[in-house]
């Protein structure tokens, strides 16, 4: 139990804690707000749709009948002025994927057409229609993102600096090879038999 209770009072462990839980929360919100409207299947490519696409930075990574993604360097090139080239994290393609499908096959075309037909917009049909109607993907998606942010270790190993920033995966990763050390040493300290 002695193991336990020095974690208990190591204030690193509750830094690394509280900067994951933050991490994973913020994270997973941006996600989900640039994910669930870009996959979205906005009928006969509205100009709209699109606006909405590009602001999500995406519209190099969604195919469609307007705007087929440009290959090799003209892509990248193009990408620079997109959020989602700033943070390749924003929006996972595979996530996008899975949440696209199952607009398209969970929520009806005839309820956008009604949508359209009582004058609403693109913006009201997504949060009227679209997200009340996508509870299960909503969940799926928090699970998906939230999971990938609360193990994420490479990012923070590479980027920061601060020990105060530092996320639990960090935190965990240095006391085990602090105790590694410590171990070896006392290895080196017996005397040999």
């Amino acid at each position: 139990m002695d193991g336990y209770r020095r974690l208990v009072r190591d204030r690193n462990i509750w830094t690394g804690y509280r900067n994951t839980i933050l991490y994973t929360t913020v994270g997973t919100a941006i996600n989900l707000a640039l994910t669930l409207p870009a996959a979205t299947p906005f009928r006969a490519g509205t100009l709209r749709a699109h606006a909405l696409h590009r602001a999500a930075g995406l519209h190099h990574v969604l195919p469609g009948r307007n705007h087929p993604p440009l290959p090799g360097r003209e892509e990248s090139r193009d990408a620079q002025h997109d959020v989602g080239a700033r943070d390749p994290n924003a929006v996972l393609v595979w996530n996008l994927v899975v949440t696209r499908t199952f607009f398209q096959t969970s929520i009806p075309e005839e309820l956008y057409e009604a949508a359209v037909m009582d004058g609403s917009s693109t913006t009201r049909y997504f949060g009227s229609v679209v997200l009340p109607l996508s509870q299960s993907i909503i969940a799926v998606m928090i699970l998906f993102y939230g999971i990938g942010h609360w193990n994420s270790f490479f990012d923070a190993l590479i980027f920061l600096r601060s020990r105060e920033l530092y996320p639990l995966q960090i935190i965990l990763r240095d006391i085990l090879i602090s105790a590694q050390m410590q171990a070896a040493m006392m290895d080196d300290a017996r005397p040999l038999r």
